[in-house]
């Protein structure tokens, strides 16, 4: 070889200087789609939607309308429609603990109806992520009685962080049929409501609809997918409505 023809390149190879050739680094592959999450990226999927219940007046109850099944990533919401009469006392001092005299998991508290908090009814809702699996007792306590519609729905592939990173951009609304909720592509909305009358239809996938039940006040849930803005509630009127972001991990 005679090195004068030639000259030293890239990684030590010596190359032709009349035929020379750039050798690009090969490009990986992101997994990156156009307009849209990384193509590794999970999303919240449904695990287990829970069967609502009707509890007269009273300040506790156990709650085992669920199912937890395994999957990754898991997160439990707890949705709660409350009815006080037109006595108007709101429930205060709220808890909830998932596998109760089990693994004693405590649910967060995210938002209840505050200032959207109507004559005779307010809405809460609690999450918890990582819960045990299986058909556990969440026991529910307050003060002041009312009568309560209790709910629960588990999903997978959420965010593991726990609080409003998990369960984020929760609100309410008074008096209106739905609650906008800022969220994503991937992620799923929860919201629930009351209403002294029926609430006509879910925008989303309804999780329990109960205008049977109860003396003073009508129930209903539902969820839906994750986008920009999601408005979630129903086609009726005059409710307290609250919801939240379910995040994907």
């Amino acid at each position: 070889m005679i090195r004068s023809h030639y000259e030293r390149w890239d990684n030590g190879l010596w190359l032709p200087a009349t035929n020379r050739c750039v050798l690009r680094p090969k490009r990986l592959n992101t997994g990156v789609v156009a307009g849209g999450a990384a193509s590794g990226g999970s999303a919240v999927t449904l695990n287990a939607a829970g069967t609502e219940t009707y509890h007269a007046a009273t300040t506790s109850l156990d709650y085992t309308g669920i199912t937890v099944a395994a999957g990754a990533n898991r997160a439990l919401i707890l949705t709660l429609s409350f009815g006080t009469g037109p006595t108007s006392v709101t429930p205060t001092s709220l808890t909830a603990v998932w596998d109760n005299g089990g693994t004693n998991q405590s649910m967060s508290y995210i938002i209840d109806g505050g200032a959207g908090f109507v004559l005779g009814r307010n809405c809460f809702l609690f999450g918890l992520v990582a819960p045990t699996t299986g058909n556990k007792t969440l026991h529910i306590a307050w003060t002041n009685s009312c009568e309560i519609f209790p709910c629960a729905i588990a999903f997978n592939g959420v965010n593991q962080t726990g609080g409003a990173t998990s369960f984020a951009h929760s609100a309410f609304a008074s008096g209106a049929n739905t609650v906008t909720i800022t969220s994503a592509t991937g992620n799923k909305v929860v919201a629930c409501q009351a209403a002294t009358v029926a609430q006509g239809t879910p925008t989303g996938t309804q999780l329990f609809d109960d205008h049977a039940n109860g003396s003073f006040i009508n129930a209903q849930g539902e969820y839906d997918n994750g986008a920009a803005t999601v408005a979630i509630g129903s086609s009726g009127t005059n409710s307290p409505v609250v919801g939240v972001d379910v995040v994907a991990a």
